[in-house]
């Protein structure tokens, strides 16, 4: 079993100007284990694809990630990715009763049928501090009701042999599966859930004030 939590990072979302175009810009590339210092593993990075998305026909808004692992990888390992964060624009949540972080994990493991594929799945979480502080000790987690994550048959499932999400390793086939894995999910900016940040940019006279994914 491979788990990953990230480190602290900061993010911007997006602004939320709902233009004609589906897609606000080129995803942007955060690195969140770039070299070997910061590896607890020979050979091993992980950077993040972060993407906001405008749905023209649902006039939706998502944030897009693609967590991207470079390791030894087998095909019996399990793979989640978790992405713990706040919301720049929500900073007064009661971390005791609310939440003090939202929290999405991107699974991973091979596909049974077809071991050239790998199957995603998601889990949506939170976190809650035992004081408003959260100095004292460690925060829990707890399991969300609606799961507003989507990944998999729920949204891009991988199948698609010239561009599957796990790159074949190229020197030791015996032990290891892939060299390179992705794993995809997305949620909408504002969930509706009570248990998730939301993301909503503020307009006041016309200027438009960018909210911001804090990760940590």
């Amino acid at each position: 079993m491979k788990a990953f939590n990230l480190a602290l990072l900061s993010a911007t979302v997006c602004a939320s100007d709902y233009s004609i175009t589906r897609s606000q810009g080129e995803p942007i590339m955060y690195w969140v284990i770039g070299n070997a210092a910061n590896s607890p593993t020979t050979g091993l990075r992980w950077w993040m694809n972060v993407q906001c998305v405008y749905d023209n026909d649902t006039g939706y808004e998502w944030v897009e990630i693609e967590h991207v692992l470079e390791a030894d990888i087998k095909s019996t390992d399990v793979i989640s990715f978790e992405l713990a964060f706040t919301s720049q624009g929500d900073p007064y949540a009661d971390r005791v009763n609310d939440l003090a972080y939202d929290s999405g994990l991107c699974n991973l493991a091979i596909n049974a049928a077809d071991n050239r594929f790998w199957v995603q799945t998601t889990n949506d979480q939170y976190y809650q501090c035992s004081t408003p502080q959260c100095i004292t000790t460690e925060p829990t987690f707890t399991q969300d009701t609606t799961n507003d994550w989507m990944a998999g048959t729920n949204w891009i499932v991988d199948e698609d042999e010239d561009k599957p999400f796990c790159t074949p390793h190229a020197t030791d086939t015996t032990t290891f599966q892939c060299s390179q894995i992705s794993c995809k999910y997305r949620r909408k900016l504002d969930t509706g859930d009570a248990k998730d940040f939301a993301f909503l940019p503020e307009n006041e006279g016309g200027v438009i004030t960018e909210d911001a994914m804090l990760i940590g």
